[in-house]
């Protein structure tokens, strides 16, 4: 027989990505690096040879989610 879930609790999975949002913009942003690097941005997955990440683009957009889930 299988297990059924628990059901999911909105607000809880919304704190846990928002969680993630800033922790993923503390590591962006704590790097040394100053372009991006694979430690931060680049994903040794991407199709475009990551030319088209940006570590500043990514602090801007993270910075901007995390301010959101703030307000809401």
């Amino acid at each position: 027989m299988a297990r059924s879930l628990p059901p999911l609790n909105p607000l809880r999975v919304f704190e846990a990505a928002a969680r993630h949002v800033r922790a993923t913009l503390d590591l962006v942003a704590a790097c040394p690096c100053d372009d991006g690097c694979p430690s931060c941005v680049q994903s040794p997955k991407c199709g475009n040879w990551n030319e088209y990440l940006d570590k500043g683009g990514a602090i801007t957009l993270l910075g901007l989610m995390a301010r959101a889930a703030v307000h809401r």
